[in-house]
This record gives C-alpha cells, structure tokens and sequence, in this order.
C-alpha cells in the first residue's frame, strides 16, 4: 500500500486495542507517571507502520537487490518486529520522557499491520522467514487502490478529530474489513468460475493481481508450456480477455547471463520470466530479463529495429561483447538504467 494508508492502518490497529496517549497512563494507578510513559505513542506506531519499508535504502545498490530483499528481510515477520522495534527506540530517543516498554507494542503492531496491508494488495511476502519459504499473497485490491485510500482517508479524519479514539480506529478497520470481505467474495467468483480455463494444460505458476482502478477487475499472469499469457477477468463479467501472450524463458535461454547478480536476484524472485537479446552498441549484446508483470505490447509505431517487442517497466541483465564475456551489469527502472561492474559468482 502507500505510505499515507500504511500510516492510518498502523494507527489504527495500535488505537483500536486501546493502545492510545492518555488511556493506559490512567490504568493500575499509574497516575501522572502512567500519562508521562505513553507519549510518543502515536509517532512509535505511525513510524512503525512505515518502518518496513526501510529496505527501500537498497535501490541505489541496485532494484535487482532491493526486489530480492522486499519479499524477505524487512518484509517477514521477524524482520518487521526489529524494524517495529527499531522504530520505538527511534521514538524514544527523540522524546526523552517517553517509556520504551510501551512504545514497542504500538510500534510492532503497526509494523506487522503492513505486512498485512501488503498481503491484501497482491504482494508476494514469504512472512515465516527465515523459517520457511511459503509464498502469500491475498489480491484483494490494486497498490492504490482509490476505494480504499478513500476509506482509510474518511477513518483517518475521523481518528485525527478524536484523538485516535478506540471506538473511532476499530470502526475504521471494520469498515476497511468489510469492503476487504466484499472484494474477497468477488475474487471466489473470479477463481471459481471467472478465469481462463485451465483444463487444456496444467499453467503454473499462476499469479493474480487486482486490477487498478476498477472495482470488478483482476489480472491473471500464468506460464503455459513455453508461453506465458496476461489474462483481464471480471467477477461476474463474462470471459476472460486475453491481454499478452509471449515466449517464456527456458532454462537453455541465455545461459551466461544466469551467471549475473542482477540475473540470479531476479529469477530468485520472479517465476514469470522471459528474456530477450539485443544490440544497442556495436561490439556488445544486451542480455535483460523481466517478468510479464512489468510488461505490456509495445505500441508499434515506437518500435525499433532490434527492440523488445514489450514495454517492460523493469529489465535486469547485462552486457556481453562479441566473445560472449560479461561487460557490465545493467538494471533498467523505466528510462532509469543502473550500471555496476560484473561480480563473480
């Protein structure tokens, strides 16, 4: 999700069992004490909400390492607890009177809120890592989703003019709940009945994504064989709309650039993969891998000679000169390309 309604979500979830300025201080006689120990309450569980996304500090270093680290690291339970952690000591060595004991369980339960709020949004987290490998993702809705900012927006108002009441933060999580419940029952339809047919060939992997912005609407991405296929579904909208369908990428396809960092992150990550070769200097073969997540047909008319047939938001690889040896590593963010050295294996 956005920052702002990863903020109001972390809040909440904090607000919602009662863990707000003013309310704990007064409980077992606590008294002026009790009051003085819950400041920062609000800043620990807002930064909370946000603090897993400190992996962010990686794209720089490469988006090839930041992808690998977003679905692990900061993005599992364990690691949202130490980052939540990390966010109460932060909190606590900026407001000297505050009590570190009582910011972390604000600051921990709006870090694990995000993994949460991430699930629902089609992220692909592994949370029992480093335990275990398990893929989960819930599609709920888009990253974005308009409907559900406008929700988390109205609740956020609603906390702000009465000081993150109780009340006020738990009907904001239901009411974000309930359209979550309504959004789950239209996906069932889509599962059940609203995709492409899949007894011809066993597809898989098979990925789901909701469609931004619309209500009804969900992407399928699935490997066929040697084809990987986009497909556009509506909960109770007739057929599926096939949308792309291109090559997959073998296991033969490309195999010195298996060998590159920016590669070996990708495919770690990424089960959709496709990959193409191309010159763009004279002397040297470009070598990029993407998912068909990230890409969409190529409008014809911007199309060059030896271009990629798709438009792909994102491409990892890297460069080759005419014997075949690695040049330099490239990862391409839109028209934003990161070039590092070549690194042994």
């Amino acid at each position: 999700m956005d920052p702002i309604s990863h903020a109001v979500i972390g809040r909440a979830a904090a607000a919602s069992i009662g863990w707000t300025s003013g309310i704990h201080g007064s409980h077992g006689g606590q008294g002026r004490r009790g009051a003085h120990g819950m400041r920062g309450v609000a800043a620990a569980s807002i930064l909370g909400a946000l603090s897993p996304d400190i992996d962010c500090v990686l794209m720089p270093v490469g988006w090839d390492v930041y992808l690998r680290a977003h679905v692990v690291g900061t993005h599992s339970m364990p690691g949202a607890i130490l980052t939540g952690i990390g966010a109460a000591v932060l909190v606590r060595l900026v407001l000297r009177r505050s009590s570190l004991r009582q910011l972390i369980v604000p600051a921990v339960i709006a870090a694990l809120s995000h993994l949460a709020a991430d699930i629902v949004t089609g992220a692909r987290l592994r949370p029992a890592w480093p335990l275990a490998d398990t893929i989960v993702s819930l599609p709920l809705v888009a990253m974005g989703d308009p409907f559900t900012i406008a929700i988390l927006a109205i609740g956020g108002l609603v906390m702000w003019r009465t000081r993150s009441s109780p009340p006020a933060a738990r009907g904001t999580l239901a009411v974000l709940c309930l359209f979550l419940l309504v959004k789950g029952s239209m996906l069932t339809v889509v599962l059940m009945g609203g995709g492409p047919d899949r007894s011809a060939a066993a597809r898989e992997p098979r990925i789901i994504e909701a469609r931004w912005p619309s209500l009804r609407d969900w992407l399928i991405f699935e490997r066929s064989g040697d084809q990987l296929r986009t497909w556009r579904v509506t909960a109770g909208g007739g057929k599926p709309a096939l949308l792309l369908a291109v090559p997959a990428a073998q296991e033969t396809d490309a195999p010195r650039s298996r060998r590159l960092t920016t590669v070996r992150n990708f495919l770690s990550v990424h089960e959709l993969g496709l990959v193409t070769e191309r010159v763009d200097t004279p002397g040297e073969r470009l070598v990029l891998w993407s998912d068909i997540r990230f890409c969409r047909p190529m409008v014809q008319r911007t199309a060059t000679a030896g271009a990629a047939p798709l438009q792909c938001a994102l491409w990892f690889g890297g460069a080759f000169d005419r014997n075949g040896r690695p040049i330099r590593q490239e990862v391409r963010v839109g028209d934003w390309i990161q070039r590092r050295a070549v690194s042994s294996p």
